[in-house]
């Protein structure tokens, strides 16, 4: 089992579920429709046969991008498992998508962290290759697109601790469960004292504040424009019409 980049890790499916409690795994992303076993299901999971060869591939991988994407968010620890092809193809999306780099560069960096793959450009690297497109983000009530990944200020995890009164205690949690705009792209229309609101049906979305505010993983962020998770969908360009999984 090799870890690729932080709590994201790819090997072999395990014969039992010891090796993924010794990893502390959480997540399951498999390359294969065939259904876990008893032993194996109570983890969360994403399985679908994947075929490098398709000119579909791009949309049959989209699926594992958002849940690799929101079990991490979330303070999982995925094992992407699987024919190994299959699974680097996976990964090599994902970092596309986490990077926001062109599909050489995630197998590049791939290899970096696993020696043993062959530097060659794989095949499928030709149908990973897309407009580079920032995922969207939606009101939950409207369905209208608020804002996308580029507006977001991204922050260190747990920087600080929590006031209690007059005691400071650390963060019990470490997931976000919000998103923080580098700034309004709708203006100052979607305020209403330090509420934001949804610019087109009103619907609250979150609050602001110059003096920055707290986010659910300790850190504090200065300014800022905080729209809650639960009430935004976000959409990944190549995927269809079905949203992927927010913070809730």
């Amino acid at each position: 089992m090799e870890e690729i980049i932080p709590n994201l890790f790819l090997g072999a499916f395990p014969d039992s579920s010891a090796s993924l409690e010794e990893n502390r795994i959480s997540h399951l992303a498999k390359a294969s429709s065939e259904p876990l076993s008893i032993e194996f299901s109570k983890y969360p999971s994403c399985l679908q046969t994947i075929d490098v060869s398709s000119e579909e591939l791009s949309i049959q991988i989209a699926p594992f991008t958002s849940f690799i994407d929101h079990s991490l968010r979330c303070g999982g620890r995925v094992l992407v498992c699987g024919p190994e092809e299959a699974s680097v193809a996976i990964l090599t999306a994902f970092l596309m998508h986490h990077r926001t780099c062109p599909p050489s560069d995630a197998y590049a960096e791939l290899c970096h962290h696993m020696p043993r793959l062959n530097p060659t450009p794989p095949d499928f690297l030709a149908l990973l290759e897309q407009p580079s497109q920032p995922a969207a983000y939606k009101c939950r009530m409207c369905r209208k697109t608020l804002f996308t990944d580029e507006d977001l200020v991204e922050h260190t995890k747990a920087q600080h601790p929590f006031l209690r009164g007059t005691r400071a205690t650390r963060p019990t949690q470490v997931q976000c469960t919000s998103y923080f705009l580098a700034e309004l792209p709708w203006g100052d229309q979607c305020k209403q004292g330090d509420r934001l609101l949804c610019p087109h049906c009103r619907a609250k979305l979150g609050s602001w504040s110059w003096a920055g505010q707290q986010c659910s993983c300790g850190t504090w962020v200065t300014p800022a424009f905080q729209i809650v998770g639960s009430k935004v969908d976000r959409f990944v360009p190549q995927m269809s019409a079905a949203p992927t999984a927010t913070p809730t």
